[in-house]
């Protein structure tokens, strides 16, 4: 018994003595076409340069299957600078999860979780679009 007891304790000490894969930064940040931002617990930027709507408009939504969106974003650090790009499906209102795409740059992960105004029959200025970014520090 004292032995289960023993390796029971070890387990647990283990368990909370470890790192766990936690990141250090772990964000969703919101960016506006044309903008730059940065945070303020990390060293890197990032500008929104670029935004292609390939997704089915919202009333005709039927057909969606292969429509995306792509964004390219500038990441920046003391390390250098890499221009990435991003998608986010078409027909959904946010995409993050296990099938989700991610680009790693500069020690980051980058996903593209969600892509506003979702298009319509009108056309949107690209200055109008907001991206919702998760950011992780690996």
């Amino acid at each position: 018994m004292k032995k289960l007891y023993f390796f029971l304790l070890a387990i647990c000490f283990v368990m909370f003595s470890c790192k766990t894969p936690e990141n250090l930064l772990k964000d969703y940040v919101t960016i506006q076409m044309g903008k730059t931002i940065s945070f303020s617990n990390s060293d890197i930027s990032i500008s929104f340069n670029d935004v292609f709507d390939g997704r089915c408009p919202k009333s005709v939504c039927y057909l969606c299957y292969g429509s995306k969106a792509d964004i390219t974003i500038t990441v920046s650090n003391g390390n250098g600078k890499e221009k990435i790009d991003l998608e986010v499906t078409g027909c959904m209102d946010e995409s993050e999860g296990p099938n989700s795409y991610t680009v790693v740059a500069l020690g980051y992960e980058f996903c593209l979780v969600k892509l506003s105004p979702y298009p319509d029959l009108d056309p949107i200025d690209k200055k109008n679009y907001i991206a919702k970014i998760k950011v992780t520090k690996l």
